[in-house]
């Protein structure tokens, strides 16, 4: 049975002290990578964080100016009920493109009152 010995040129290799060099510095750019790849990860989940609580922010402002602007236009249909101005002038005054469910309920009431 052939004897399991190390081939004696790679034991040498091993204990080589340029072979021990390139491993250190090997072992160094590897640690290096993954430190900055780790570092890359966090910064990128805080990123992510920062934006998802801007998001929610901005949001909450659509929300609330919407609001206002549901609040205005109902205060305008008002003011214009009172000065008795037809749905077709105040769609014009308000210049929208499309018709908003305010619009359509102004166009409603204005036909009511054409029928008294």
């Amino acid at each position: 049975m052939p004897s399991k010995k190390k081939n004696t040129k790679t034991a040498v290799n091993e204990f080589d002290e340029d072979y021990r060099r390139k491993r250190e510095r090997n072992n160094q750019a590897v640690k290096k990578s993954r430190e900055k790849t780790k570092q890359n990860t966090i910064e990128t989940h805080q990123r992510v964080e920062k934006l998802r609580v801007e998001n929610k922010v901005l949001e909450n402002e659509i929300t609330n100016l919407k609001k206002k602007l549901k609040l205005l236009k109902e205060l305008f249909i008002a003011q214009a009920k009172a000065k008795n101005t037809s749905a077709a002038e105040l769609k014009d005054i308000i210049g929208s493109d499309t018709e908003s469910e305010d619009d359509k309920q102004m166009e409603e009431d204005d036909e009511d009152d054409d029928d008294d």
